[in-house]
């Protein structure tokens, strides 16, 4: 499939994936194969995807060079051993099945990390929650100034993307309570909760109840999932996990 054909390498090109890849290829000629009629420099939205997948490569830990956006000697090589080594034709060049791989990969390496991405929803989890008491304005600004695994994006999840990641059937290590303000303990409980999320308590959501300043929570912890009511004020035993979009698209 001609993804870029001669007439628009000035265009706006397409985007695709997590990377938001172009068409342009790292060798410099088009999808067809044939050479481009006009000298091989990349538009600027090319340059930033060829960035990315610069970045991407080197957090893998392929030897592609700077990421300045240029199809160099290093990012051609370092492209053509990641392609071999997921079994893809080595062609060194921004194919779909490679920029799919390479989103692959990335969110391997993250989720082997401080992050989970649900591939059912594309959303991306904190695998922790903040572990201390919070009210839902100290979890909302928690969210908000977060930088983890490398995103600074994250917001409070809604109560229906909790209940994306609820399941009844898994068992997941996690604590219940513990407040230092009160002197109690934290229980070791068992979370139902997919992804081997971290939890410590009631996590608080953004969707809000009927009375005003009431928030839903979310308790990963009851055998159904369940839900509470609670005024924004209220912090004993509420925590935060955070999310955000992934990019990837659902399955």
């Amino acid at each position: 499939m001609i993804l870029w054909s001669a007439s628009s390498i000035g265009k706006r090109v397409s985007h695709l994936g997590l990377l938001a890849l172009s068409v342009w290829l790292l060798t410099g000629t088009h999808a067809n194969g044939q050479a481009p009629t006009t000298p091989a420099t990349p538009t600027v939205s090319a340059k930033a995807t060829i960035q990315a997948a610069q970045k991407r490569l080197s957090a893998l830990g392929y030897q592609a060079g700077a990421a300045d956006g240029v199809m160099g000697a290093k990012a051609v090589v370092a492209l053509k051993q990641f392609q071999a080594d997921r079994s893809i034709p080595v062609t060194g060049q921004l194919d779909r099945k490679t920029i799919d791989a390479l989103n692959a990969a990335s969110l391997e390496a993250e989720d082997s990390g401080q992050t989970w991405t649900d591939r059912a929803t594309g959303l991306m989890w904190t695998r922790v929650d903040n572990g201390s008491d919070v009210s839902w304005r100290e979890a909302r600004d928690y969210c908000g100034n977060l930088q983890e695994g490398g995103h600074s994006d994250w917001r409070l999840p809604t109560f229906d993307e909790f209940k994306g990641i609820y399941d009844s059937k898994v068992d997941a290590q996690g604590q219940w309570g513990g407040s230092v303000l009160i002197g109690t303990d934290p229980e070791k409980v068992t979370m139902h909760v997919k992804g081997n999320l971290y939890s410590t308590g009631a996590e608080w959501t953004s969707t809000p109840g009927d009375a005003a300043g009431e928030m839903l929570d979310f308790n990963l912890h009851i055998g159904r999932g369940d839900s509470t009511k609670i005024n924004q004020g209220f912090f004993t035993n509420f925590r935060v996990l955070c999310v955000r979009s992934s990019g990837l698209k659902p399955r």
